[in-house]
């Protein structure tokens, strides 16, 4: 395996943050070309992500190593010794992989922030550890698993897979079936062509504007559903208030 296109952007922010801990931030470029790839698979320590679906032919990821300790010199030699990310192809994939390693006892607090630009026809394969999460503008699946964290995905063209641990999830403007199990956190879907099955543990559930089949499994939290043209299933409410209105299909509950 072959990793391309690695460069230092040039520039390395430092700064103090309270409780005299210092900030330290560097910033690497990455890129693939992706004419003989068919998906993306991306696993990812902690750190702020974002995914960008795009008419290229090669896959740009900027990474923005951030670590937060005591110490200049050991904060900075951290990210040295115990950071990094790959963009390699396997086959006919890209692989994007961020690691931290911490130690059983370091006091370094430490997250790898990425951007990627992707050709919007990739199969997107996601598992990121926790941090808030924005994937837009993708044509064909995703599947991703998340630890903790808010995510956002919008403008989708494919069948959607979310398991999240916890943390809200927006989804809006897609074309695809949509299956989420999240363990606790609101969710909010607006405006999707496809079927949506849906499992909470616990949170908010909010969804509108659907064509197609709703099925829904809640353990606790409010459930309001509006604007669906199919039918509308709910499984289980263990407790929360349920309101369902402007259905042409056939409601269960």
């Amino acid at each position: 395996m072959k990793k391309l296109g690695l460069f230092l952007v040039g520039f390395s922010l430092l700064f103090l943050v309270g409780c005299n801990l210092t900030m330290i931030q560097n910033e690497q470029e990455y890129s693939l070309d992706a004419k003989e790839l068919q998906k993306v698979i991306m696993d990812l320590d902690e750190g702020e992500v974002e995914v960008y679906g795009e008419d290229r032919t090669d896959i740009k990821v900027v990474a923005t190593f951030a670590s937060r300790g005591e110490e200049e010199e050991l904060t900075e030699q951290f990210q040295i010794d115990n950071m990094s990310v790959s963009l390699e192809q396997v086959e006919d994939e890209a692989h994007l992989t961020t690691n931290i390693y911490r130690g059983d006892q370091s006091p370094i607090e430490a997250r790898i922030h990425i951007k990627a630009y992707i050709p919007n026809e990739l199969e997107v394969i996601m598992n990121h550890d926790g941090g808030g999460l924005r994937i837009k503008d993708l044509s064909n699946s995703l599947v991703l698993t998340q630890g903790a964290g808010k995510i956002e995905i919008g403008n989708m063209n494919g069948n959607i897979t979310i398991t999240d641990g916890t943390g809200a999830i927006e989804l809006t403007d897609s074309v695809g079936d949509i299956s989420i199990n999240n363990n606790s956190g609101a969710v909010h879907i607006k405006n999707s062509t496809g079927d949506v099955k849906l499992i909470s543990g616990s949170g908010q559930i909010n969804v509108e504007e659907i064509k197609g089949l709703i099925q829904i499994r809640s353990g606790s939290g409010s459930i309001y559903v509006d604007q669906v043209d199919g039918d509308v299933n709910i499984l289980e409410n263990r407790s929360g208030s349920i309101e369902i209105t402007n259905v042409t299909g056939n409601i269960n509950q």
